[in-house]
Order: structure tokens, then C-alpha cells, then sequence
């Protein structure tokens, strides 16, 4: 018996723990590509530029955008709700409200 099943400690069988380290890494490239990806895009212009293109932008086009962002998160919220009253399980507050 190893020192840590003496004390009661759960033991990770080697496979899962192969699994964690693999899915971390795997995470950490898919990031970096995705980095990668987005600093080739936008080489080619500059910060001026891009405010200059938002700027020309109707402001209701703008305000329309933060609502339906706003909308999307609050229809995702709404759904994670109703999904727990379905599996009828309950979530404290402070875990789902930002702190």
C-alpha cells in the first residue's frame, strides 16, 4: 500500500493523469495559434485606423450591437436557469452573479 491510499488520499491512475496534461497543452496550442492567427490578420492596419472605422459607424448601429450582446448574455443566463430548475438542482447565488 503507497504512503498516500495509507492516509486516505485519493490515488489518480497514471492515464487520467496523462489526460489533464494533455488536455491543458492542447488548450495552450490551440491559443497560441489562435494568437498567431490574429496578429497576421491585423498586421496590416493600425489603431487610428480602426477607430476611424468605428467612428464612421452610426452611433444607433453601435447602440444596437450593446443591446443584442447585452440580450445574448442575459437569453444564456436564462438558459443555464432553467436548465437547473429542470434537473431541478439549486445554485447559490454567489456563484453565478459576478462578484
Amino acid at each position: 500500500m503507497t504512503p498516500l491510499a495509507s492516509q486516505g488520499l485519493p490515488i489518480e491512475p497514471r492515464s487520467q493523469a496523462w489526460g489533464r496534461w494533455l488536455g491543458l497543452a492542447a488548450g495552450i496550442a490551440i491559443f497560441a495559434v489562435a494568437l498567431y492567427a490574429l496578429r497576421e490578420q491585423f498586421s496590416g492596419g493600425s489603431l487610428q485606423q480602426a477607430w476611424f472605422a468605428v467612428s464612421y459607424l452610426d452611433p444607433i448601429f453601435l447602440l444596437r450591437a450593446t443591446l443584442f450582446a447585452i440580450g445574448a448574455y442575459a437569453v444564456l443566463i436564462a438558459y443555464d436557469i432553467l436548465a437547473l430548475r429542470y434537473i431541478a438542482r439549486d445554485l447559490p447565488i454567489r456563484l453565478w452573479v459576478a462578484p
